[in-house]
């Protein structure tokens, strides 16, 4: 592993989440929004119930590329696996921590069909005892968040989505 990506990883560990943007071309943009999701049936309120069964190829492949144009990012995103969600109107995930996870930390990149979308903030923070600082991001296309993965106290969610539109959530991580 580099000092650079040692840097990273210490400043994910201390804030807990890292935001990064950049555009995404609209042909990768497009190809995301035509993938089929289907029903994967998860509890209300604990994940996204749309999922991609099978993520192709070369669409991953060019995921893969566009996200490692962040140099800091490019030796964790070969490191991991990738899965594909879709958030509809009225869904939501309620705020949890994901430390059980495998691994130090995931990757989240956003592709919204509009732009003018109610709803479907992420919301990410801490939790100490019963009290929680979390903080709310839009989402946009070309957003992604290195999330830590390994500390009880941050935690993440998403609000309810209000408006009729799709919200692609592509989630990289060890498991």
């Amino acid at each position: 592993m580099s000092d650079d990506d040692k840097k990273l990883l210490a400043k994910l560990k201390k804030e807990g989440f890292i935001f990064f943007e950049q555009d995404m071309d609209a042909d990768l943009v497009e190809s995301f929004l035509s993938l089929k999701f289907s029903d994967c049936h998860c509890p209300e309120g604990s994940d996204s119930t749309w999922q991609v069964e099978e993520f192709p190829q070369d669409i991953e492949n060019r995921y893969k590329s566009w996200l490692m144009q962040h140099k800091e990012l490019a030796n964790l995103v070969p490191t991991l696996n990738y899965s594909v969600h879709c958030f509809k109107k009225d869904e939501y995930m309620n705020v949890h921590s994901d430390y059980v996870i495998e691994g130090d930390y995931q990757i989240l990149t956003w592709i919204c069909k509009d732009d003018d979308f109610v709803g479907r903030d992420f919301i990410h923070g801490f939790k100490v005892g019963n009290h929680e600082q979390t903080n709310k991001v839009k989402p946009k296309t070309g957003l992604t968040c290195l999330c830590d993965s390994t500390m009880p106290h941050f935690v993440h969610g998403v609000s309810k989505l209000l408006t009729d539109t799709t919200i692609i959530t592509v989630l990289g991580s060890l498991d």
